[in-house]
């Protein structure tokens, strides 16, 4: 009878990823990330009626969210008055193309005595749409009954349209498209902190809020935002991993204003399945891990850093692990940045990270020999066979022939 032992053999499959295809839609309706002046003190809320979608997906996506109400905050009403019946949708599928919609209702901010809220409005919506047949564009933006200090804001705001509070800034209408990538964020109210004067709190106030970027298999036609004020540069090493390794993301943000970026928060959008390890740079090693609802995890930092103007920079690299359960593809990510001065900038679907197939381990057999099966430390120096085998089997052969002569004996009789 044969003896059968096993050994092993390894072979790697390749993935067939097709033309690599990523979309991400991201929309919420109130955001409030403030430090009041002169005391600094903290005061966040939301982001409020916040929806998510990516592609690839996550395990559970939903596309929309609503909120009643909210406000006002802080407690004096300095800020936020009323938000009231706040939605927002996002969508994003793999042609690709992306859609994300945001809207309040009965809006009032920044409170001045008795003379009420210095900006209201009937009803505010953001949209950012990208795809990759059309420039991205803010088509389905939307103002009703907009005031400003008791001035009507006829018709829409032209994008970026900046309004000079004292106490803080007012961008309308806010659309950055996104460097380097075919995406954009709106922002219909964005209120930020103002350099100049007595001004009220350093930070983001934002009313409805939609972002939309897409990776496009080829080129595509499209404008980007080339001559952005704050171009956004991001790489990843390695860039061919399997489930399970890590990645290190590094992103470098140059500021080519006049005027020195005061950072609020950066966001690193990672993909669904990806998972937060580590962050160090020019922005400090400590983050917040946020899972959005699209199941994918930004991670956010940022404690009152800045960027230096006229071409100051700063670089943050971001260690994350790929998920053992992430399936075999491409994927991307973005990043987002809030300067408290200037508003809100975002780097289009990048750095792309090709998961391959697992290693695989098959078996089979082969025939073995008695000597496969037996410990080291009883096989001989040399030879195929130990001694003490040797010994038994002259023993037998002894008492064979013995036994042989003793029947022959008593045949003889």
């Amino acid at each position: 009878m044969a003896l059968i032992g096993a050994f092993t053999l390894t072979t790697s499959a390749g993935a067939d990823h097709g033309g690599p295809a990523a979309s991400q839609a991201e929309a919420y309706a109130l955001l409030v990330d403030v430090r009041l002046l002169p005391t600094h003190t903290p005061v966040k809320q939301g982001p409020l009626a916040w929806a998510a979608q990516s592609y690839p997906p996550g395990a559970d996506q939903p596309d929309e969210a609503e909120v009643l109400s909210a406000g006002p905050l802080p407690a004096d009403g300095s800020l936020v008055q009323n938000v009231g019946v706040m939605q927002s949708i996002a969508d994003a599928d793999d042609e690709p193309q992306a859609v994300a919609a945001s809207q309040a209702a009965d809006v009032a901010l920044l409170n001045q005595g008795e003379d009420g809220p210095r900006i209201t409005a009937s009803l505010v919506q953001a949209q950012a749409n990208a795809d990759c047949e059309n420039d991205p564009n803010a088509t389905g933006t939307t103002f009703v009954d907009l005031e400003i200090d008791g001035t009507p804001i006829e018709n829409t705001p032209a994008p970026n349209t900046v309004i000079d509070l004292t106490v803080a800034k007012v961008i309308l209408n806010e659309q950055r498209p996104a460097f380097d990538g075919r995406g954009i964020v709106v922002n219909a109210i964005h209120v930020i902190s103002t350099t100049e004067g007595d001004p009220l709190f350093r930070g983001d106030i934002i009313v409805a809020h939609a972002m939309s970027t897409v990776h496009c298999p080829g080129d595509g036609p499209g404008t980007t935002g080339e001559n952005s004020v704050l171009p956004i540069v991001k790489t990843v090493t390695p860039d061919d991993v399997e489930a399970g390794d890590e990645v290190t993301y590094t992103a470098t943000i140059t500021n080519n204003s006049t005027e020195a970026c005061l950072v609020t928060k950066v966001v690193d959008h990672l993909p669904i399945g990806f998972e937060y390890v580590s962050t160090a740079g020019d922005l400090g090693d400590a983050a917040t891990a946020v899972t959005r609802p699209d199941g994918g995890i930004d991670i956010e930092l940022g404690n009152g850093e800045t960027i230096a103007a006229d071409g100051g920079s700063v670089t943050q690299t971001f260690v994350v692990k790929v998920g053992d359960d992430v399936e075999p593809g491409t994927y991307f990510n973005n990043v987002e940045v809030f300067c408290a001065n200037l508003g809100n900038f975002v780097k289009g679907l990048d750095a792309p990270v090709t998961v391959s197939e697992q290693t695989v381990t098959t078996t089979s057999s082969t025939p073995t020999t008695l000597a496969d099966e037996l410990p080291a430390d009883e096989l001989p120096e040399t030879g195929t066979l130990p001694v003490w085998p040797l010994g038994l089997l002259a023993l037998a052969v002894a008492l064979g022939v013995q036994r042989a002569r003793a029947v022959a004996s008593k045949s003889d009789l």
